[in-house]
């Protein structure tokens, strides 16, 4: 084994075999990594109870060490030993070891024992082991993909419940007694390079990406996730996504599943083009204007290039909020659809919180500094505009504001409306109301 170094006084140490990285605390198997399905340099085994502290120190250890010392291990070994017999035999460093070898002399005795037809027997036997060996690593290895981007089962994706959780309650996460512990993202085009437990290959979806779940051994099994056909095959609606760094992109995304109420959706805008996945919890309904079954504001799950969400992203999508919160998030976001900077706190669904004010007033109404609306119709009475009909001129009152907006920007929206307001009331005595 190479040992990389010491945790809390138990020595990290990681074996290779096969092209699979077994990682040990001392003695106690703590988890694996098959760089050809694993981005994450360690997938922890369910077995290991260790807090997060000590994982955190594992993490760390592993991440600080170059991936071609892991892929180099013999060589890394070697070196390794040769360092260890030159502390124990005081060798100076004039002083070479050119090579070390490990015997079991108690075997190797036993070898030299035995009768020389018996040792060409098992040597003939052992190379053609190694043969059959070959042949078999040569061959397509079922259930491996190449994964695009991973994101951990037990990470929140709203205030009370994991992404796992989530796909669990729906009944999409495999039942066939493995550890599932990732979803992975996948070329929906190489699904059909997995099988299903009869053995037969999976279909290719329409879309660009799909879903796998992959197990604590490296496994993957296609998620049976419904594609979200009323966003068509390749969404391409643009919807508010919330990014980790707070900041909030009107955007497409590439493949998009229905997951219950709500969705998950695969894109790649990314820096450098990586893959990103969003959730909402629930799709809209249709009120006030908003058109239903629409995605609307999505937020960004927590993968290997994107640090947990914070408390006030997983709210966005509340476990138990009302069922016309998707309406609210979406109506609020299209309030700030022509603003030069959108944040969270400006499409959670709560007026009174808007990170700024340039985005006041939308087709019919203003939006005041306390999160309140207030319709250009009562504004239009409030002005005494009157249309030629007797009735309140909304269109008048619309451009009015914006006029005045425009002018002096830094006053409150609800403060235009009364200094305006007091202009009528002064001309009412002589002029009556305003037409």
């Amino acid at each position: 084994m190479l040992i990389l170094g010491k945790v809390q006084g138990k020595t990290l140490q990681v074996e290779k075999e096969d092209g699979l990285f077994t990682y040990y605390l001392d003695d106690e198997k703590i988890g694996v990594w098959d760089p050809k399905v694993l981005m994450d340099r360690i997938l922890y085994l369910q077995q290991f109870k260790e807090n997060d502290s000590i994982k955190d120190e594992i993490k760390d250890i592993i991440e600080q060490t170059p991936e071609e010392t892991l892929i180099n291990m013999p060589e890394q070994l070697k070196n390794q030993e040769i360092e260890e017999l030159k502390q124990v035999l005081k060798l100076s460093d004039k002083e070479k070891v050119k090579q070390v070898s490990l015997v079991n002399l108690q075997e190797k005795l036993k070898e030299e024992d035995k009768p020389d037809k018996e040792r060409d027997n098992e040597q003939e036997k052992e190379g053609k082991d190694k043969k059959d060996e070959s042949e078999v690593v040569n061959l397509p290895a079922n259930n491996r993909l190449t994964i695009k981007q991973e994101a951990k089962l037990n990470k929140k994706v709203n205030d009370v419940k994991t992404l796992g959780q989530v796909l669990q309650r729906e009944g999409l996460i495999p039942q066939d007694g493995k550890d599932y512990v990732t979803l992975g993202v996948v070329e929906a085009s190489d699904l059909n390079q997995l099988a299903d437990e009869q053995g037969k290959k999976h279909e290719n979806l329409t879309t660009r990406y799909a879903m796998v779940a992959i197990a604590t051994d490296g496994t993957m099994t296609k998620l049976d996730v419904p594609m979200d056909y009323g966003e068509g095959n390749n969404p391409g609606e643009i919807n508010p996504l919330v990014k980790r760094n707070g900041e909030v992109e009107q955007d497409t995304v590439l493949s998009q599943f229905r997951v219950g109420k709500g969705a998950i959706s695969i894109g790649n805008g990314g820096p450098g083009g990586e893959i990103e996945l969003f959730y909402t919890s629930q799709k809209t309904r249709g009120t006030e204007g908003i058109e239903g079954n629409k995605t609307g504001v999505q937020t960004q799950i927590t993968t290997s290039q994107v640090y947990d969400m914070e408390i006030e992203e997983r709210r966005l999508n509340a476990e138990y909020e009302g069922m016309y919160h998707s309406d609210e998030k979406q109506k609020e976001a299209q309030m700030h659809e022509d603003c030069e900077e959108t944040k969270l706190e400006d499409v959670n669904g709560d007026l009174s919180d808007s990170s700024h004010h340039d985005c006041v007033y939308t087709e019919n109404e203003i939006i005041t500094s306390t999160g309140e609306t207030m319709s250009f119709r009562e504004i239009a009475t409030k002005w005494g505009y009157i249309d030629e009909n007797g009735q309140p001129d909304a269109e008048r009152a619309k451009e009015k504001f914006t006029e005045e907006w425009e002018r002096d920007s830094e006053r409150k929206p609800e403060d235009v409306v009364e200094e305006v307001e007091e202009e009528f009331a002064e001309q009412m005595p002589q002029h009556g109301r305003i037409i």
